[in-house]
């Protein structure tokens, strides 16, 4: 998890090179759990964290590993050694859905089979 309460999202090359993507904000609470959905150049993930809320984040990217949905600028790729670093030109993104409902903290989160529905339990 998480102790900042923020998802990190990278592009990760062959060669160990990465490109950060986006900063998912918004949880108050450390993350705790996270599940990924990857689909045709969307990739979904849902967040638990110890706010007691689920997030869905909507991470979209073009051909150079760039956030769609945040400010298009140049980045260079980030060697192994360079990753501290990169995280501060990550552009921040917003939670698609907030869901809330639980009393006690989120531990666990996955997508169902089909792709729509998130289940989660604290």
């Amino acid at each position: 998890g998480s102790q900042d309460g923020s998802v990190r999202a990278w592009t990760v090359a062959a060669d160990g090179t990465s490109v950060p993507v986006g900063v998912c904000v918004g949880h108050e609470g450390s993350v705790n759990a996270l599940a990924a959905r990857p689909h045709a150049g969307t990739a979904r993930v849902a967040s638990a964290s110890w706010d007691t809320t689920v997030r869905v984040w909507d991470i979209r990217t073009d051909a150079a590993g760039s956030a769609v949905s945040g400010p298009m600028r140049e980045r260079k790729r980030a060697r192994k050694d360079e990753v501290g670093d990169a995280t501060s030109r990550a552009p921040p993104l917003s939670a698609s859905a907030v869901l809330r409902g639980h009393s006690q903290p989120v531990s666990a989160v996955a997508w169902a089979h089909d792709g729509e529905r998130v289940l989660s339990g604290s």
